[in-house]
């Protein structure tokens, strides 16, 4: 009979921990967008490919013809910084400061993200890049 209560407190205790982690917000979470573009940039920062594609939706047409030459193609004067960051439901609007004066960019975002469960991270992955001048020409999809 002992054992019976020690184990239904446990048991309890048990339960009412884990309520508690997903009360307070501790159950995993998707990557923010601006998480998702400050890694991007900082992937093109390091010249390091891997953790750019990292940050992208590998169902992206150009997801495997994007090399370091591709996007060194948009971002010449390294190193770049997020100047300026504003989101709205799926996208993002970023500015880019550069190392040179004139240098700066700016970019519109489109994302796919998917919600997680309890036990699994979500994720929020690059699907669209855009160059925001009179036409917006789609750089990467």
């Amino acid at each position: 009979m002992n054992k019976k209560k020690t184990f239904l407190r446990i048991a309890g205790f048990a339960l009412l921990s884990i309520l508690v982690l997903l009360a307070s917000g501790c159950a995993p979470k998707a990557p923010t967008k601006k998480d998702v573009v400050e890694d991007f940039i900082s992937g093109i920062n390091n010249q390091n490919l891997s953790a750019v594609k990292n940050t992208l939706d590998s169902s992206a047409n150009n997801y495997n013809t994007a090399d370091m030459n591709f996007w060194n193609g948009f971002f010449k004067d390294l190193p770049y910084s997020i100047s300026s960051f504003n989101t709205s439901s799926s996208t993002a609007q970023v500015h880019f400061s550069a190392s040179r004066i004139g240098a700066d960019i700016d970019m519109h975002f489109d994302f796919n993200e998917e919600a997680g469960s309890l036990f699994e991270e979500g994720s929020c992955k690059i699907r669209r890049i855009r160059m925001p001048n009179g036409n917006s020409p789609v750089i990467f999809e």
